[in-house]
């Protein structure tokens, strides 16, 4: 008989975290687990309409505002009833009102194990959210952690002991990935790129801990430091950065030379037509970006932060350089401009990689075998 399993997540509007989400929910085995969702926020995207397809999956909305405040309260009874109710053996929990909400319906005589998936190095969580997640920390009986910095991130700043935390990388369906493909001379030319210009993309939120602005500057200096490679940049994402991210372009005179396509449902897109990605990120858990642009053959340059480092071999793989470093950013993005064939053997040694380490299959049956044994030892 499958284990009633609950996975549980603040909102399921389009974001690394939430496809990982959708992913895992809709790749279980049901023979296994009988997979459950419940959400607090109607910020519904891409990946609610993804889990809308997905036959006897029971998906519940519980409108929470805070997780302190009455409709956080609220939200842990229903929860608790909703376990005793469906009897639920684990809960998977995904950001801190998840956390918080799920472990607090599961303490005592509910039964349901608890698991916290951690995709980041805790930068969104304030002083008081970490105070809280160590109290929790009682009630949790495992963490998942996306790489190991993340790992080394939550024992140090939750006090958690050693060996309590599993480190499992996202994985993608390359099957998936490789049956989206594009005419990539007729997606250049749609947007004004010439065949022979280097195109620099980036997929990521416009969000500051993302880089775009660091990423703007670099492209400014890298266009001296290649006189004769005809260079353009193109940005997909959206965000509270936008007005920033366009007077940065203004004030440095890169309109004519930089691309906003805004967010983009077919980020596989603007991987193919580009010659290079690039991720200025000042902080990451684990991108998933960076994987798919390594499998797609793409020779990636990011910045040496978090689990980035585990993602991309550094020379080997692609370019790491130091965070919030426009000079560093500018010299590894000439490197790969001047030399096409380093660029070809980046991409090529960044596709291996990708496909041998980091595959959906690994991260399901890796993810439900450690659900199963925490079952288990319940």
């Amino acid at each position: 008989m499958a284990a009633a399993v609950l996975f549980m997540i603040q909102h399921l509007n389009q974001g690394g975290t939430e496809e990982h989400f959708g992913d895992l929910v809709r790749g279980v085995d049901r023979a296994r687990i009988e997979p459950h969702v419940i959400h607090f926020n109607d910020r519904d995207g891409a990946v609610a309409r993804a889990l809308a397809t997905c036959p006897g999956l029971k998906k519940t909305f519980i409108p929470v505002g805070k997780a302190y405040d009455a409709s956080g309260l609220r939200a842990i009874w229903q929860v608790r009833r909703y376990l005793r109710r469906e009897r639920i053996a684990a809960v998977v929990t995904f950001h801190f009102v998840a956390d918080f909400i799920g472990t607090l319906a599961a303490w005592g005589r509910s039964g349901a194990a608890v698991i916290s998936s951690r995709r980041d190095v805790g930068f969104t969580r304030t002083a008081r959210q970490l105070r809280v997640g160590r109290w929790l920390g009682r009630g949790v009986d495992r963490y998942i952690a996306v790489s190991e910095a993340v790992r080394a991130a939550i024992e140090r700043d939750e006090r958690i002991a050693p060996g309590r935390t599993s480190v499992i990388y996202n994985g993608i369906d390359f099957a998936e990935l490789d049956a989206q493909r594009w005419d990539v001379a007729a997606e250049r030319s749609r947007l004004g790129i010439a065949p022979d210009e280097v195109l620099i993309g980036c997929v990521a939120n416009f969000n500051p801990v993302k880089g775009h602005l660091t990423l703007i500057e670099a492209f400014a200096r890298l266009r001296p430091l290649c006189p004769d490679v005809p260079l353009r940049l193109l940005l997909a994402g959206d965000g509270p950065l936008r007005a920033a991210i366009e007077a940065k372009i203004s004030a440095l005179g890169l309109a004519g030379a930089v691309i906003l396509v805004g967010n983009s449902r077919q980020v596989t897109r603007e991987f193919q037509i580009s010659d290079v990605v690039v991720l200025a990120s000042e902080t990451e858990g684990f991108s998933n970006s960076l994987v798919q642009a390594m499998a797609l053959g793409k020779p990636v340059v990011a910045c040496r932060v978090g689990g980035n480092p585990e993602a991309v071999a550094d020379e080997q793989t692609g370019l790491l350089v130091a965070p919030k470093n426009p000079a560093a950013l500018a010299g590894a993005l000439a490197r790969l401009a001047r030399d096409p064939a380093l660029r070809r053997r980046l991409g090529e040694a960044g596709r291996a990689r990708a496909r041998e380490c980091f595959t959906r299959r690994q991260m399901l049956e890796r993810t439900q075998e450690l659900i199963l044994r925490v079952i288990a030892e319940r």
